[in-house]
């Protein structure tokens, strides 16, 4: 489908829509090399100087929007932002935040760079659907340096990710990785679960696994119940088999195993331990029969 609109399109806007849907598509698939490949090239022809927005920015630029949040702008008057009218913006941002993504296996060095130029690119345009995703990113990249402004942009993000078809990312990014400094991790763990949930209403598949994903493995961090995560994680992995999603498999094999070692020993026995076969390097290859 995506090969003929691109076949079809008379111009960029016309193609703007598969291109994104192709580069989601290589993302999710963990084609990481070919989806920036393609994304970097798309924004490209929409202005973007990738080049120069990849660059670690420099701390001078960093205080300079810290600043501008902390002394000159309140919650209220981000949120009241004006919002952007300018399709191809949109799509900016859209992209920028898939290669977050990516980048966050790839090259985690180059978070902060994405993150400031959607955050600056919303207070040039006015508000987009994905402002929310803007300012999740860079309060968790401002948290990970010791900027304490950054609880507060995961505040403003969740509040403009209200209702949205983003909020299912942006609890998980929000409460993971930046509200964590301010809130116990026992309602971290419920906050993922009302995520995992709000990603299955709006139909983001993708996020509403990765906050099941933290779901069970912050309960496992503040001391639930072995048993039920072991057994949640099998029937959770199993679901990824079975769906071929290869994003969260590692992390929840890892913490699979690792919970049947703290419940059996080190010595268990693996054959008895369905659903996972793993082969002489411990890797998992398949859901057992």
């Amino acid at each position: 489908f995506t090969d003929v609109v691109l076949a079809h399109s008379r111009n960029l806007d016309d193609r703007l829509p598969a291109v994104y849907f192709t580069v989601k598509s290589l993302k999710e698939s963990r084609n990481l090399r070919l989806c920036i490949d393609c994304a970097s090239e798309v924004l490209k022809q929409l202005g973007e100087d990738v080049s120069v927005v990849f660059n670690t920015p420099s701390k001078e630029s960093i205080e300079s929007l810290n600043n501008l949040l902390l002394r000159k702008m309140t919650d209220d008057s981000v949120i009241a932002l004006g919002h952007c009218t300018q399709r191809r913006a949109e799509f900016v941002m859209r992209l920028y935040h898939e290669l977050n993504y990516v980048y966050y296996v790839f090259d985690q060095t180059r978070l902060l760079a994405i993150s400031l130029r959607m955050v600056s690119l919303t207070f040039e345009i006015g508000l987009t659907d994905t402002s929310s995703l803007a300012f999740a990113n860079y309060g968790v990249e401002l948290i990970a340096r010791g900027y304490l402004i950054g609880s507060r942009l995961g505040t403003v993000a969740l509040k403009l990710a209200e209702n949205s078809k983003y909020i299912s990312y942006v609890i998980a990014a929000v409460k993971q990785y930046n509200l964590w400094v301010i809130e116990p991790l026992h309602a971290i763990a419920e906050s993922h679960l009302v995520g995992f949930y709000s990603g299955k209403r709006v139909g983001d598949e993708f996020s509403s696994s990765l906050n099941f994903c933290l779901h069970l493995s912050t309960s496992f961090h503040c001391g639930k119940n072995l048993i039920q995560i072991k057994n949640s994680l099998s029937e959770y992995i199993v679901q990824l088999l079975e769906n071929s999603q290869q994003w969260f498999l590692p992390q929840s094999a890892m913490l699979y195993w690792l919970i049947v070692e703290l419940i059996e020993g080190p010595n268990f026995d693996l054959t008895e331990h369905n659903p996972l076969i793993l082969n002489e390097n411990g890797v998992m290859l398949f859901a057992a029969s």
